[in-house]
């Protein structure tokens, strides 16, 4: 088989073609100023024995027209240019998972179509700010109990809950002297200071006009439970009236909220 160098004006000095009938090999250094092209389909670069070697050395990209396949390990960042295709197919005959043992992080809309299985915490621990689960209260026990103003306005406790979608709930309980009849209350979850809403108030609203109990000591009720979706932080109040007469009143209770989104 003969070889033929064209114009070339390369050093070709200690270095090497050896040709045979099917075997061509190259030795030495070489730097190839245009394209490598190689026209046969059927040869690969290298061998798939664990004899040889295998490292492929590349300061640019690598264009594939065919299937590329790894079966070593990814040791860098895997890193896809072109939004345009995706990893996988969508078609039923084709495989569609993606096993990762760290996290992935998504900068677009993460799309799932099949059935999703979220897991919980298997421990006695707490869901992060900002994270669905998170967990916020205030509680007010009967020693700290917030003096009342028979038929005036008053906050309880108060939480404050940055941005996102929250579940928050309320008891209240009031404290009245012995000798103070407890007529008429009410109570509620709001986004202003000891301010009334507007009855139902999404389902947070306590309304009690004719009270059975009288100068019997401490009773509490459930203000209920509401939806509050906010694009900033804002501080939450459990707020309350009494009417009473005679001597002295106070309330105190808890204020519980939960990220759902």
């Amino acid at each position: 088989m003969a070889v033929t160098v064209l114009n070339t004006t390369a050093n070709l000095s200690g270095k090497t073609v050896a040709v045979t009938e099917n075997t061509h090999s190259i030795t030495g250094a070489w730097t190839f100023a245009n394209n490598l092209i190689f026209t046969d389909a059927t040869y690969d670069i290298g061998a798939s024995g664990a004899t040889r070697p295998r490292d492929l050395f590349l300061s640019r990209n690598a264009i594939v027209g065919g299937t590329l396949s790894v079966t070593g390990a990814v040791v860098s960042n895997l890193i896809f240019t072109d939004a345009t295709y995706d990893i996988g197919a969508s078609g039923a005959t084709r495989p569609r998972d993606l096993f990762l043992s760290r996290n992935a992080v998504v900068g677009g809309t993460l799309a799932v179509t099949g059935a999703t299985t979220l897991t919980g915490t298997t421990t006695n621990d707490n869901a992060a700010a900002g994270k669905v689960g998170e967990f916020i209260s205030a509680s007010v026990a009967q020693a700290g109990a917030v003096a009342l103003t028979s038929g005036v306005g008053a906050d309880v406790t108060s939480v404050s809950l940055t941005a996102g979608d929250w579940d928050v709930f309320a008891n209240v309980f009031f404290n009245p002297n012995a000798s103070t009849p407890t007529t008429n209350i009410q109570a509620w979850i709001h986004t202003v200071s000891a301010t009334q809403p507007t009855i139902p108030n999404g389902g947070a609203y306590l309304n009690m006009p004719k009270l059975p109990y009288s100068n019997d000591g401490n009773f509490g009720f459930s203000v209920g439970r509401m939806r509050i979706s906010l694009a900033a932080t804002t501080t939450v109040y459990l707020s309350t009236i009494a009417t009473f007469t005679v001597s002295t009143n106070a309330a105190y209770g808890f204020l519980g909220a939960r990220r759902v989104r």
